[in-house]
This record gives C-alpha cells, structure tokens and sequence, in this order.
C-alpha cells in the first residue's frame, strides 16, 4: 500500500470535567504534541488530528502547524463522534483509501507496528487491520474505505473495537509480540509513556 494513499487520524477523547490530557507534559512536551510527532514517523500523507472536549485550550498550546485540524462540536457524545467526523473529512478529501487511527492519549503508537499495519498483504474481502498483541486487539488500527461507512452509523455510545468484533469478515489480525500501548487516563499513568518511537 502506498503511505500517500493512507491518513493517519488521531481522536482526542477527552471529558469536558477534568483537566486535559493531551497537555499533560512528559519530559517537557504535551502529550498531543508526543502524539504527532510519532505520528509524522508512520508511513502516512497526511495526519488528520480531530478535537471535541479542550480544543480551544488545545489549539492555544499544541504544536499543530503540520497537521489538518477538525473540531467536532458534539464531542460530549465520545470517541464515535471523533471518528465520525475524521471518516467524513476523510472521505470528502477523496486523497485516501485507508486511515490508521488512534487516540491521541496512548503511551505508544510505534512506527514499526504502524508500517506492519500499512505493508499487510491486502485482502479484497477484509478491510481491516488490527494489530493482536499477544493475547489482545488494541490501537492502532489501520481501516481501509469500504468500512468507513459502517463505522460512520455507529450508535454513540458504541465501542469501536466491540463494532469490529462483531464483524470478523472484515478483520485481519497482525501479531506485535509486545504489551499494547497503555491509554494515559491522567497524571498516574504518564509513567508507562516512552519516548521512544
């Protein structure tokens, strides 16, 4: 698969009742500017970034100069609203067949299990690929178009990984022999964040 057929979108999902997260810093830089810059590693064109909760906040303080920004007003409905928002954007661009997506609050989104995702032998049938690390399905998550709509009808209150679930025809699975990527939920969990890429 060609990196500039594929968007990477990363969904804030954030609550509106506590400080956020993708500002908390680790060794001096935000959590959403981590995000990005690992991001801008992956083999994607383009990398989509889709705010609900903090955006104004956000948008004051993180380094976005490098990425396409989409704010979703009715973000109060969760990560489905994000994601959402992110296909339609992506399916108007019409630049893009695939997307890796995942939220911006993770530990570790690597380059290496992103080119993993991208370079999958491509099944016509399945369009889908996740990344099974060693027991369990996590982020990120590679999409390719025939799905976005689908996922574009989720109900709000829906969990994207229990969508795909449901759906195994569509689903090819990628061994990553390492722990997934921990969610930074707040300040306590920004020990398991690594650096590195």
């Amino acid at each position: 698969m060609n990196e500039k057929n594929v968007a990477a979108l990363l969904l804030n999902d954030e609550s509106a009742d506590v400080p956020p997260r993708a500002l908390l810093k680790v060794e001096g830089e935000r959590l959403i500017d981590i995000a990005i810059e690992r991001a801008a590693t992956w083999p994607v064109g383009e990398i989509v970034v889709v705010l609900g909760a903090h955006s104004d906040e956000i948008l004051d303080k993180a380094r976005l100069e490098n990425v396409t920004v989409i704010l979703e007003p009715e973000w109060k409905v969760g990560i489905v609203s994000l994601l959402r928002v992110g296909l339609d954007w992506l399916l108007r661009t019409r630049e893009y067949s695939s997307a890796v997506i995942a939220p911006c609050d993770l530990s570790a989104a690597s380059s290496e299990v992103v080119t993993e995702l991208v370079e999958f032998p491509n099944d016509v049938e399945r369009h889908v690929v996740v990344p099974k690390y060693r027991y369990s399905w996590d982020w990120p998550i590679l999409i390719d178009d025939p799905v976005w709509g689908r996922l574009m009808g989720l109900e709000d209150d829906m969990d994207i990984k229990q969508m795909l679930l449901a759906h195994p025809e569509w689903i090819e699975e990628t061994w990553i022999d390492r722990v997934p990527p921990t969610r930074i939920t707040g300040p306590q969990d920004l020990r398991a964040v690594r650096r590195r890429t």
